[in-house]
């Protein structure tokens, strides 16, 4: 305390008390205004990993949805807070919390059910199973409750697996089909180019048109043979019919591959 010829100078001390008072204060304030803003970034960064990660929401969409979240959050704390410490409508609070989790929980699992990665580090957020019921999966590690399969990470490899045949595969397949059935046909025709009788020009060239012919010229061309009356002494009626049936189904044959051919050049 200091002294004025021998009397305390009440004033000077006063004033430095005051002045500490308010520095507090302040610092209070500044601290509070810091823990607001530092809260604050918290839950936003934490909402935006939640909606990025566990949601799959892309960047923007990820940053527009924390800011909702977020605001409604930071208003929330508060009341939250309040009625904690003063015990005024704690079933409120209670019900908020709990309802608010089970939201998160709700909208986590629907909105992020076909999110199987970390958007962010590509890390395996998901776990499967392969039961005799077929693939099933979870969002945590463990046993399957029916057949005790455990889980196990969910990887590219067993998401490529799930994802079917490729399209090299579905191809290969319609073309093995294709050939399978085109075989069946030829050897329709063949068997049936067999049991009738035809002079040596008109076999060759029938052979020709069945192995070019496409299949629903080829099965027509074929009730159109077996259509054809028995062969007489006078085969002159039999050989006409039959080289109109050549002549049909070459002319067919050429409309045909000008159409594929048009087809190609549009392409």
């Amino acid at each position: 305390m200091a002294k004025n010829n021998g009397i305390p100078d009440l004033s000077s001390d006063l004033a430095k008390t005051i002045l500490s008072i308010i520095s507090v204060i302040i610092l209070i304030f500044v601290m509070i205004s810091i823990g607001r803003l530092g809260t604050a970034y918290g839950v936003y960064v934490s909402v935006y990993a939640w909606a990025h990660s566990s949601i799959g929401l892309d960047h923007y969409p990820a940053i527009a949805a924390s800011a909702v979240l977020s605001g409604i959050i930071l208003l929330c704390i508060p009341y939250v807070i309040w009625f904690f410490l003063f015990g005024k409508r704690r079933n409120v609070a209670i019900i908020l919390i709990a309802g608010s989790t089970a939201l998160i929980a709700l909208i986590t699992h629907f909105a992020g059910k076909d999110v199987r990665f970390n958007r962010s580090t590509g890390e395996a957020i998901k776990y499967y199973a392969d039961t005799p019921e077929g693939r099933v999966t979870s969002e945590s590690p463990g046993y399957d409750p029916k057949y005790g399969t455990p889980y196990k990470p969910y990887t590219p490899e067993a998401a490529a697996k799930e994802k079917g045949p490729s399209n090299d595969d579905i191809r290969r397949d319609s073309e093995l089909r294709t050939a399978i059935e085109r075989a069946r046909r030829q050897e329709q025709i063949s068997v049936l180019l067999e049991s009738m009788e035809f002079n040596n020009r008109d076999r060759e060239q029938l052979e020709h048109l069945s192995g070019i012919l496409p299949n629903d010229q080829l099965d027509r061309m074929r009730v159109d043979l077996k259509r054809l009356p028995d062969r007489k002494e006078d085969r002159s009626d039999y050989d006409r019919e039959v080289s109109s049936i050549i002549k049909k189904y070459s002319d067919a044959f050429d409309d045909w591959l000008e159409q594929e051919t048009k087809k190609g050049n549009k392409q």
